[in-house]
């Protein structure tokens, strides 16, 4: 089954031997129910599980990318433990709090990128660091950050907190722009 968005038609494909095709063809069915489902359900467990998941993976990538022998044993660290956890086991807490949106519409056309033809885009993901202050300990500066991993597929956004169940400070953010944000061009792991 498929829309045909150009001509606003629902297509609907059954194969010959299925007893609805029988019924309809009969005509003892003259109506087809079909229902549509726009997002997920928010607060959904196994979501938010897929989502620490992918989470989790991208982190594991990105650190591949570039420099994973030390990044490896960073990923050891008690920090990561807890969405390891909930991801492998669903252990730690009930559910792992993330944000659901949509950001544009599933069937949307974008321009630009030195493409000449629109494109669609089915999914994108990247991490984000939302800086939410600085401190100065024994003359070195340190900064405080919150790191989410934010998802879109089909027009969706999905953001999850990757050092805890916790999603309030990305809420603030997208409410009143409160810190600043930049998206992670790339990991870099110092030794200390």
């Amino acid at each position: 089954m498929y829309m045909d968005a150009d001509e606003n038609t629902l297509n609907i494909i059954l194969e010959e031997e299925s007893e609805i095709f029988s019924l309809i063809v009969s005509g003892l069915k003259k109506h087809l129910i079909i229902p549509v489902i726009s997002e997920p359900e928010p607060n959904n467990y196994i979501l938010s599980r897929f989502l620490a998941k992918c989470a989790y993976e991208y982190l594991v990538l990105r650190a591949k990318e570039e420099n994973f022998g030390k990044f490896s044993e960073y990923l050891k660290e008690e920090q990561f433990q807890p969405l390891r956890k909930y991801a492998r086991y669903g252990e730690g807490c009930k559910i792992w709090s993330y944000s659901q949106r949509r950001i544009y519409g599933e069937g949307d056309l974008f321009s630009g990128f030195n493409r000449e033809e629109p494109y669609e885009t089915l999914n994108e993901m990247d991490f984000l660091f939302i800086e939410s202050g600085r401190k100065i300990v024994d003359g070195e500066e340190y900064v405080d950050t919150e790191l989410y991993y934010i998802l879109v597929i089909m027009g969706i956004e999905y953001v999850i907190s990757v050092s805890e169940p916790n999603i309030s400070g990305y809420n603030l953010v997208v409410m009143y722009k409160v810190c600043t944000l930049s998206y992670v061009p790339k990991i870099d792991i110092k030794e200390s």
